[in-house]
């Protein structure tokens, strides 16, 4: 039961961090006007950019993981739910690579790049319908125009 919630938490704080994001990047004056879905699609991949940066590093200073093969940081941003729809992608492509790459290169394609970018597909489109359906609540509260 402590696993799931601590997977729980996690993806709390990845949800946390991606809204903070998207609300500092409504108070810069050229993105003000955009829609609140628009910013949390932009939050969720600046985060992301930021996760496989530091899945990549993660992955190469080999630091053993908990949770077995996955990148800690990918529990977080964009979630163990996004992640585990490639993990059976993942586990394929590190065979096929296998024999053609160092085990290492193998490892950090099947296990970092491969899952950050499907990560990108689905979790924006995931962040999307959020703030679509948030779009209401965050509509009352909209920054007041820049300029005179």
């Amino acid at each position: 039961m402590a696993p799931v919630i601590g997977l729980s938490a996690l993806e709390l704080l990845g949800a946390t961090i991606i809204v903070l994001v998207a609300c500092g990047l409504r108070m810069a004056a050229p993105l003000a006007c955009r829609p609140f879905e628009q910013l949390l699609f932009l939050s969720f991949q600046l985060v992301q950019l930021v996760t496989v940066l530091v899945s990549a590093l993660w992955a190469l200073t080999c630091r053993p993981s908990p949770y077995g093969d996955v990148c800690v940081p990918y529990l977080i941003v964009p979630g163990i739910h996004i992640y585990m729809l490639f993990d059976g992608l993942s586990s394929r492509l590190f065979n096929l690579l296998n024999g053609t790459l160092d085990a290492k290169a193998a490892a950090l394609v099947s296990l970092v790049i491969m899952p950050g970018v499907g990560a990108v597909l689905l979790g924006g489109a995931q962040w999307w319908v959020i703030g679509r359906i948030l779009r209401p609540c965050f509509r009352a509260n909209s920054p007041r125009k820049w300029g005179p």
